[in-house]
């Protein structure tokens, strides 16, 4: 039998600095448990569900990042949504260098599909109800950072056709300094 295969998905992502992925992580892992979804790597989506070669998406990965400065974002809060994969995450204010990250993001992946939609950090996806939410929030508000520094802008295996457990990273490039 020979039976068609989606083809792979790749996402640009912002990536914490070290000791903040460190910390990020070991949320995520213990909220997965609480939505009962798989744990994932933390990071700020700019674009996803990129159906590009892996070449492709690492030349505009590449161009991105030379011109986006690393930098240091303010936690605003954690919030919640009854969108899957905003189901519960770290608020961040708009900002300048984000948009312009997607707008190289937009012209070298040459679609404006997949750009996310605001600044934020997912900490767990799924579903729960509100007062589990809440109850969440009030339990990890104490070991949030209160900035969170990006200095590495990364090609993922990711998207809406690749599982959650099978996301990875593929290439990371640094931020200009």
């Amino acid at each position: 039998m020979n039976a068609a295969r989606a083809a792979p998905a790749y996402s640009l992502w912002l990536m914490p600095q070290a000791a903040d992925q460190d910390a990020l992580q070991a949320l995520v892992d213990e909220l997965s448990a609480a939505f009962a979804t798989p744990p994932f790597i933390p990071h700020m989506t700019v674009q996803g569900d990129l159906a590009l070669r892996l070449k492709d998406a690492c030349a505009v990965a590449s161009t991105v990042a030379a011109d986006l400065p690393a930098q240091a974002w303010p936690v605003q809060g954690i919030e919640a949504s009854d969108a899957w994969f905003r189901a519960f995450y770290l608020a961040f204010a708009p900002r300048a260098v984000f948009d312009d990250a997607l707008a190289v993001a937009a012209r070298g992946t040459a679609t404006r599909t997949g750009l996310s939609p605001f600044p934020h950090v997912s900490l767990a996806y799924g579903s729960l109800d509100a007062p589990r939410k809440d109850a969440l929030r009030a339990a990890i508000a104490s070991r949030i950072p209160a900035t969170l520094t990006f200095d590495r802008l990364a090609v993922a295996l990711s998207g809406s056709t690749v599982g959650v457990p099978s996301w990875r990273l593929l290439e990371t490039f640094t931020l200009a300094l």
